[in-house]
């Protein structure tokens, strides 16, 4: 049996300043008025209220144009770009303060290709890929999933459950032959084949690995050799690395994660079957860090340290701690967020007695109504997003 655990995720938001706090020897900053901040070419970008119901975008300490929305901040390149709302139905990518796409009906988000701007957008019907301000491909068909491999294009085109993927100008494989998923490994591609017969391969250096599977999924690179899970006619998912099959009596989970150059993944163990007493284990370069747990969650990792959150007991209001180089790391709470590093301190949201706070450093910040789970290092200093009195502010640290 293959479990799914949330993968891990970091977004940002931001807020004139209020006051001056101090936390642990730490001293933070209240700011209101803004949201969802970044950091470009080390330096801060956030969407700041404009009035009017307009926002606008400020890099550097400099204003852009307002707009009736704008949506996440993206860094290409150094330079800031962002996906804007002109009026409800008519939108723009600004992009080192400059528009694009405008005579598009729909245009999709930012993505950054070696440096260089790109983007989805659509025409009466018709999908265009746009990159470096020229259109380089376009469909009747839906287009997704753009992104950047080795600084070259890649896209899926048409729908589930018949696509194909682009890849740098041209399609992995033809249908009903259906290839996804591609990535780099020592420079070569590699990626998922799906047959006509619903056998799955894997395609490595041109050649497609003999070993066929049901479904494979999670292709990563650890130090330059291929790691994926496959699941074969009977039996429990394996994890390949390196060109081996690493069987194991347990469960695995999705996804396989890089850690510092060590394969990772959780698994599950079952003490007593008839009873679903199932405990999750995190597993670093073969070896168990920590012990058993009834949940693992938000998996970091950052110079050889590796950090979780787990929960205790499987009713509905678990108990949460952090799990830091194998060790108990502070208290128990009501919930705890996605650790992170910052400037190589450990960081997480906690929720206690309906209250929310920030640890760092093992030190409880001051208590808030509601903070935001998603924390932000700028330049090496926490920012994240809370309420208190019904204001929602941005504290950072100074």
């Amino acid at each position: 049996m293959l479990h799914l655990s949330p993968i891990k995720f970091t977004l940002l938001l931001w807020s004139s300043l209020n006051s001056t706090l101090v936390s642990a020897n730490v001293k933070f900053d209240e700011i209101e008025g803004a949201s969802r901040p970044t950091e470009i070419n080390s330096e801060l970008a956030y969407i700041a209220h404009s009035g009017n119901r307009k926002w606008q975008a400020v890099f550097a300490q400099n204003k852009a144009k307002p707009y009736q929305k704008i949506d996440y901040l993206y860094d290409i390149g150094g330079k800031l770009a962002y996906r804007a709302e002109k009026s409800w139905n008519k939108a723009v990518i600004v992009f080192n303060g400059l528009e694009y796409g405008g005579e598009y009906d729909r245009i999709g988000s930012p993505v950054n290709i070696g440096g260089k701007l790109a983007f989805i957008a659509n025409k009466e019907g018709r999908q265009y890929v746009i990159f470096n301000e020229k259109v380089v491909f376009e469909s009747d068909e839906s287009i997704d999933k753009l992104r950047s491999i080795n600084n070259k294009l890649a896209f899926r085109v048409g729908s589930l459950p018949l696509f194909r993927t682009m890849f740098d100008g041209k399609s992995l494989c033809s249908l009903p032959n259906i290839c996804h998923s591609p990535t780099l490994v020592n420079d070569e591609l590699v990626y998922i084949k799906k047959t006509k017969n619903n056998l799955n391969y894997v395609v490595y250096e041109n050649k497609e690995i003999e070993t066929e599977f049901l479904w494979i999924s999670d292709l990563i690179n650890i130090n330059g050799q291929l790691a994926y899970v496959g699941q074969k006619s009977k039996g429990k998912a394996v994890v390949v690395h390196a060109g081996k099959e690493n069987s194991s009596r347990y469960d695995i989970h999705l996804p396989l994660m890089n850690a510092d150059g060590r394969l990772a993944y959780t698994v599950s163990v079952f003490h007593d079957e008839g009873l679903n007493k199932e405990k999750v284990m995190m597993i670093v370069g073969g070896k168990v860090v920590g012990g058993e747990y009834d949940a693992v969650r938000w998996v970091t990792f950052e110079n050889n340290h590796v950090a979780f959150a787990v929960e205790v007991g499987t009713g509905i209001n678990p108990k949460t701690y952090v799990i830091y180089d194998g060790e108990a790391y502070g208290q128990q709470y009501d919930y705890a967020s996605e650790p992170v590093f910052v400037a190589g301190r450990l960081a997480y949201l906690a929720k206690k007695e309906q209250q929310s706070f920030i640890v760092l450093d093992g030190v409880e910040g001051k208590r808030y109504d509601h903070i935001d789970a998603r924390k932000v290092s700028i330049a090496g200093k926490l920012g994240y997003y809370a309420k208190s009195n019904g204001v929602w502010k941005m504290v950072i640290e100074k």
